[in-house]
């Protein structure tokens, strides 16, 4: 700003002037602004039920505290008579209350008909055979049926094989064997048979 004074004394004139400089400041606070986003997630889980059908078995179930022989001698004779056994290594029963016995020392698989008080041989006949004969056995273990019960698995522990035995037809085949060894087709000494619902 300017202000200027005149003042005139005697034809003299006299000029006052004023500069007044004025500065302003002018201060610029920062902002900050914040922004909230909000997203909503949706998870969805699924679950996947697998049933699974086992037998029914009473939780309230009493066993027969008095046996009932179906296979062998009541009195614990052995033998190699239709009537008897000489190691029941294994048993199984079908659907028709068929027992099937692994009679271990008499190198045979047997068949008792229900109510029936002898045996009969089904496969392989009586003896030791070797890994190349199919008629015979060296000695009997297990046994397992396929799940519709039309064939037969047995398992002929020292000649390291498994057989295939169709009940109908009495055909027999070798699934695994002969032969003992270590390889990828062959045993070395055999116990134990289990067949899947994919039957392998």
């Amino acid at each position: 700003t300017t202000t200027t004074i005149q003042t005139t004394t005697s034809q003299t004139t006299v000029t006052l002037t004023t500069t007044t400089t004025i500065t302003s400041v002018i201060t610029t606070t920062p902002t900050t602004t914040s922004v909230t986003t909000t997203a909503t997630i949706t998870t969805t889980t699924s679950e996947t039920t697998t049933t699974t059908t086992r037998p029914v078995i009473c939780p309230s179930v009493v066993w027969e505290p008095n046996g009932t022989t179906v296979a062998g001698s009541s009195s614990g004779t052995g033998g190699s008579t239709p009537s008897l056994l000489q190691g029941a290594y294994d048993v199984r029963v079908d659907s028709a209350l068929n027992v099937y016995v692994a009679d271990y020392s008499n190198y045979r698989f047997m068949k008792w008909s229900q109510g029936s008080t002898n045996g009969t041989v089904i496969g392989p006949k009586s003896g030791v055979g070797s890994p190349t004969d199919t008629q015979h056995l060296n000695t009997a273990t297990t046994l397992c049926f396929h799940l519709t019960e039309s064939n037969l698995y047995l398992s002929d522990t020292f000649n390291c094989r498994i057989l295939k035995l169709n009940i109908a037809s009495g055909n027999i085949t070798v699934v695994i064997g002969p032969g003992c060894g270590n390889a990828m087709n062959q045993f070395n000494w055999c116990d134990g048979l289990y067949v899947d619902r994919q039957y392998s």
